[in-house]
């Protein structure tokens, strides 16, 4: 059998008494160990000026009270407002047209989400005002795409004049 040794970062050598696993004809090797001796939590400095909350302790204890104070708090909140649908419709030509108006508001008042339906025969781009053919967001002929926003939605036509049909959602 072979002998391996593993060197520090001072050169100096100690001997593996493990399963080589990989190369190991003239070849450097890669030795496994049992991690019985292992430390699952390594040490470091103390947390100062707090204190472990009821229910943990060590690392795991603090990861699980990091993120019970966290949770909740990272939470994106849309606005939700009471069920009802506005449809309309709008054509579309080669200068940015509004197609929806922004519905500002509290959570709980105002647009909930939009939608947009391209009922026209060329593509229709979406943005803000100003928006261009090659600024906004691509809704293909036949397309639909909706969005969880209370901002203003414009649209530009690649050609001519496209039917694009709104559906608001309060």
């Amino acid at each position: 059998m072979t002998a391996y040794y593993l060197k520090d970062a001072n050169g100096n050598q100690f001997p593996v008494t493990s399963t080589p696993i990989g190369p190991q004809a003239g070849a450097s090797a890669i030795c496994t160990t049992p991690a019985s001796d292992a430390v699952a939590e390594p040490g470091g400095a103390a947390i100062t000026g707090a204190s472990m909350p009821a229910g943990g302790v060590g690392l795991t204890g603090w990861l699980s009270a990091i993120w019970k104070a966290i949770t909740g708090t990272l939470a994106i909140s849309k606005p939700v407002a009471p069920a009802s649908a506005t449809p309309d419709r709008v054509l579309v030509g080669t200068g940015a047209t509004l197609i929806v108006a922004a519905r500002t508001g509290a959570v709980g008042v105002g647009r909930a989400s939009v939608t947009f339906y391209n009922n026209g025969l060329g593509p229709v781009f979406l943005g803000p005002s100003g928006v261009t053919t090659a600024t906004g967001f691509p809704l293909p002929a036949g397309a639909s795409e909706s969005f969880d926003t209370t901002a203003a939605f414009y649209g530009v036509a690649a050609t001519g004049s496209q039917d694009i049909a709104v559906m608001e959602t309060y």
